[in-house]
Parts: structure tokens; C-alpha cells; sequence
């Protein structure tokens, strides 16, 4: 009995540990965008999703820029130096496209800084693919 509440103190010790160590990298990453002067985007998310399956930056008319797939607790998703090359500057309009964990597919459209970083919200208004069965379903769960 002894040996199974170290194991479990020890756990709990790692579990600890380990979590805090995760936003802390969620908040240096945040930070780095915000004082960069290289082009990042930082993604607010408000669409009450907190497991997002794939998020893209695109451009306008559709080019794929960047992408980040199965992001947990995704409150914020960063971009950053999407641009490096300068191959983007030119373009006035870029979009994110969030899919959740039910298929829904949130889409705002927005206009970058052209140096620095540039705060997008994604909010629930912003849903432009979903069905009432995958409202139900989340719901449900």
C-alpha cells in the first residue's frame, strides 16, 4: 500500500509538472508573435470549441499558407513568421478557417498587418458549415 501512494504522489507530481509546462509554451509562443516584428497570426478562439481538428491561414482566393491539425484547449492558435519569404505581402485579405471536432467549419476573413502581428477572433457567428445533427451531437456529449 505504501509503495502504490508514492507511485500516485509521483504521478500526480509528473501530471503537474507536465501541464505547466504546456502553457507555458502556449504563452511564450503568444508573447514571441506579439513582439516580433515578422508577420504571425494569432487566432482568438470564441466558437466555445476547445478540441479544433485543423486550422488553416489561407489566402483570399483559397492558397494555403499554413496549417495546424488536432490542437487541444485551443483558446489561441499562432502563426508565426507565416511570411518569411515575402511571397504573401502582397495580398490585402487572408482568411483562417477552423474545422471542430463535429465538422464544423468556422471561416473568417480578415486583413493583415504588414509587419508585426495581427489578432483574428473567431467567434460562433463566424460558422459557415455545420448541420443541426452535429449541433445535437454536441449537445449531447
Amino acid at each position: 500500500m505504501k509503495h502504490i501512494n508514492k507511485f500516485f504522489i509521483l504521478l500526480l507530481c509528473a501530471s503537474a509538472l507536465f501541464f505547466s509546462c504546456s502553457k507555458t509554451k502556449f504563452y511564450n509562443d503568444t508573447k514571441d508573435a506579439r513582439l516580433s516584428d515578422s508577420r504571425s497570426v494569432t487566432i482568438i478562439n470564441k466558437t466555445g470549441e476547445k478540441l479544433i481538428k485543423e486550422c488553416l491561414l489561407e489566402t483570399a482566393s483559397g492558397v494555403r499558407i499554413a496549417s495546424q491539425s488536432l490542437i487541444k484547449d485551443a483558446e489561441t492558435i499562432v502563426f508565426q513568421n507565416y511570411d518569411g519569404a515575402g511571397a504573401f505581402s502582397k495580398d490585402d485579405a487572408l482568411k483562417v478557417i477552423l474545422v471542430d471536432r463535429y465538422d464544423n467549419v468556422y471561416e473568417k476573413e480578415f486583413a493583415p498587418n504588414k509587419k508585426g502581428n495581427t489578432d483574428v477572433e473567431v467567434q460562433k457567428k463566424d460558422k459557415k458549415k455545420g448541420s443541426l445533427w452535429q449541433d445535437i451531437e454536441k449537445m449531447l456529449n
